[in-house]
């Protein structure tokens, strides 16, 4: 999918990006190539901890309420986490592995994306905090 975005950066990002002689594109591209739960989960060889991907979800600017995490982990940890974890227990070869990964979360993921959206219509908020300078 090819989707077509304005962002703005700062002097010092564009700084980095002209020292090391990188085109902005390519770097943005590597790394959203990279950022993918089931390559998280299948311990991808090219970023075997997950690096990438968790660096993504833990700075992503999106805030629950506290109650609102619980409950998700918790609904996350009983359905979805088990029959992930046990494709993972598989002796699959990683791109097997990856590739059922991907399937499973296809299948809980509009259930997931209505549970977010009962959520917030119920006052339980997630919005996006925009981080200035």
């Amino acid at each position: 999918m090819k989707k077509v975005i304005k962002i703005k950066l700062l002097k010092d990002f564009e700084l980095l990006f002209k020292m090391l002689d990188i085109e902005q594109e390519q770097f943005f591209q590597y790394y959203l190539d990279r950022i993918s739960l089931p390559r998280l989960m299948s311990v991808h060889p090219e970023d075997p901890e997950g690096l990438l991907t968790d660096f993504f979800l833990k700075n992503t600017p999106v805030e629950d309420t506290k109650e609102t995490q619980e409950y998700i982990e918790k609904k996350a940890k009983g359905k979805y986490h088990h029959a992930m974890m046990t494709i993972v227990g598989t002796e699959l070869e990683q791109p097997e592995c990856e590739e059922q990964l991907r399937v499973e979360v296809k299948k809980w993921r509009d259930e997931y994306v209505m549970l977010r959206k009962k959520l917030k219509e119920k006052g339980r908020p997630i919005k996006i905090i925009n981080y200035g300078n």
